[in-house]
């Protein structure tokens, strides 16, 4: 298992991701098509029971003593809830609850992160006083590169380009650094970060100019 691998910290697939295989074997006009407005306008019904599933499954498999499965399941049943009792002032802040605790599920957990700093600094700790400001770099790259790929892999249409994805993952790479107090490691700005996620980067993220419309 890759301690750095943030999708494996939750295992979480979201709504757009349940549907990458099929797209992986689809052609680009497919974005037209009847599946990609599922994927974009995802009937309500259908993607409260896709967080039930993915919540059933950390159930399952013993992930679910995250609490941040607990806050998706409680979300999702709010939305629920509201729908029900056709309470129309509640249903649009229900709905950005579900959002915040579909999001967190995506972000690194704190766990991880410890862990992943703990392990980097236990190999580089010796008497050179850089050697945890390494470390940290190092992590904190890997945790971009992580973050940059997600990105890449939910982007079905293929606009991201490698100073916009710096951009995106930049917020993220601030939190674990604050978290970790390794904000010394951490570059001045999201820019800097391009050398770091472009080694990884499919050939459609280098190219140069605008993306096509």
């Amino acid at each position: 298992m890759n301690t750095f691998d943030i999708e494996l910290d939750t295992e979480y697939v979201s709504w757009e991701e349940s549907f990458q295989d099929i797209l992986d074997k689809e052609e680009t006009s497919t974005k037209n098509s009847k599946l990609s407005q599922m994927i974009d306008s995802p009937p309500l019904l259908d993607f409260l029971q896709h967080q039930k599933d993915q919540y059933n499954a950390a159930i399952a498999d013993g992930r679910s003593v995250d609490n941040r499965w607990l806050a998706l399941i409680q979300a999702t049943n709010d939305v629920e809830n509201t729908l029900a009792d056709k309470n129309n002032s509640l249903i649009g802040a229900k709905c950005v609850a579900l959002g915040q605790a579909i999001e967190a599920l995506q972000y690194p957990s704190k766990r991880l992160i410890d862990g992943m700093m703990k392990s980097r600094e236990e190999k580089y700790r010796k008497d050179d006083p850089l050697a945890k400001i390494n470390a940290d770099r190092a992590a904190l790259k890997e945790i971009a590169q992580d973050q940059a790929k997600k990105a890449w892999d939910a982007d079905t249409d293929k606009k991201l380009r490698t100073t916009t994805t710096c951009e995106l993952i930049w917020p993220k790479l601030v939190d674990a650094a604050v978290q970790e107090q390794a904000m010394k490691s951490l570059p001045d700005n999201a820019k800097s970060i391009k050398d770091w996620i472009r080694p990884i980067a499919p050939d459609w993220v280098k190219q140069g100019g605008r993306p096509k419309k």
